[in-house]
């Protein structure tokens, strides 16, 4: 799964991906790059999301699909003044 669809699957089922992410699914996904640790290595999604301290796994799924809606936006703007350099 690329990027993109991790990011629009993620908005299509409305935040959950308990039911369909894998430990690859999950290493792709830019949700567990969000913020690093001093050593290097990555916070959980669950982590760098603060999805822990939310009153309700509804909650919880609107967390993320609000931030993979932001995630998916910066990277068609990304991707469109990249396509703009080239012209």
């Amino acid at each position: 799964m690329e990027v993109v669809d991790i990011l629009s699957k993620i908005i299509e089922e409305d935040g959950h991906c308990g039911l369909w992410a894998t430990p690859d699914v999950c290493k792709r996904c830019p949700l567990s790059r969000l913020k690093q640790k001093a050593d290097g290595s990555w916070l959980s999604c669950v982590e760098a999301l603060n999805a822990t301290n939310v009153s309700s796994e509804q909650e919880a799924d609107a967390l993320y699909k609000e931030i993979a809606i932001k995630l998916l936006l910066n990277k068609s703007v990304e991707d469109m003044l990249i396509d703009g350099e080239d012209n």
